[in-house]
């Protein structure tokens, strides 16, 4: 598969675990981590932890770790990335730890004082993505043609920025939750991030162009159920395997790219922020605009809000 839409898992284990530490703890930690990072239906949660997991033990570090292993990594990796990712990671590593009945290193007092200097040197406020615009749309879509890669990424884009989508409901919409109705489609979501009732929330979008694409999309993809967005193995084969979050990131920052957009303040975020700030443009009353995120007040929705003319 190529590593541009999603890895393996059972390759970055293979890849990974023989960094860890040779102890017997550190053995039946591995065994752990391997059946986590094999699961291949995991929620989101766990889907994130094992990420981050990854991503720490792939930067030369070990589980279980110290805390000084873990201040170095923040101090190693804090010109890279966000404070809130760091802190993301540690949530990670600190659970490892836990679910293992081990003290958690990242609680440890130069833990905390190396979160609190990266935090002091690059701002506390986290960079948020900038919005796609329907201009942007347009463009990728003009752009793109009827290689199977080009018609599921036109359908991700679509679908993520008209439904208003999370990255992390792209990637696990499932072909069972769709249903169509001509022009317009419903979709079914499960539990959110949000959604502490475990009620679910549906999504309806009624616009033909989606409609087509998605249509498009499983014309070529020839399956009825199981993930709706999955991976592409060399120039047209189809697999099973579905993408992660970080592949729809990759996914939205590449075809900005090739229209001339610099990618860097872009993300998967970029399509649900992107129909906020659209449909606030356009008037939409907010009540309106919260149904279809799933936000439950005003004042969560005003943090996607952004000025299309300030954002370009």
């Amino acid at each position: 598969m190529s590593a541009s839409d999603n890895n393996h898992l059972s390759e970055a284990v293979g890849e990974l675990l023989p960094r860890l530490g040779a102890s017997s703890v550190a053995h039946t930690a591995t065994d752990r981590l391997r059946a986590l990072l094999l699961l291949s239906r995991a929620k989101n949660t766990k889907r994130a932890y094992r990420s981050d997991l990854l991503q720490y033990l792939g930067s030369g570090f070990e589980l279980p770790a110290r805390s000084e292993d873990v201040a170095l990594y923040v101090a190693q990796e804090s010109e890279r990335l966000a404070p809130a990712t760091l802190a993301r990671r540690l949530v990670a590593i600190g659970q490892w730890h836990r679910a293992h009945d081990l003290s958690d290193p990242c609680k440890g007092e130069l833990v905390r004082l190396a979160i609190r200097g990266v935090r002091r040197l690059t701002g506390v406020r986290q960079r948020q993505a900038a919005p796609i615009t329907p201009l942007h749309l347009a463009s990728i879509c003009d752009r793109t043609g009827s290689a199977a890669r080009e018609v599921r990424d036109r359908a991700i884009l679509l679908v993520g920025f008209h439904g208003a989508f999370r990255r992390s409901e792209l990637a696990g919409m499932q072909w069972e939750h769709v249903r169509q109705m001509e022009t317009k489609f419903k979709v079914e979501l499960e539990r959110g991030k949000t959604d502490q009732e475990r009620r679910g929330r549906t999504v309806l979008i009624e616009n033909a162009a989606v409609a087509s694409a998605l249509v498009a999309w499983r014309r070529i993809a020839r399956v009825g159920s199981g993930p709706i967005f999955t991976a592409i193995i060399g120039k047209e084969r189809v697999s099973e395997w579905g993408l992660s979050g970080e592949a729809i990131n990759f996914v939205v920052k590449r075809r900005l790219a090739e229209i001339g957009i610099c990618p860097d303040r872009y993300s998967g975020h970029s399509l649900r922020s992107g129909y906020v700030t659209q449909a606030v443009h356009e008037g939409v009353p907010r009540w309106r605009i919260r149904r279809q995120t799933g936000h439950a007040s005003d004042q969560m929705l005003d943090r996607y809000i952004r000025s299309i003319d300030q954002e370009g």
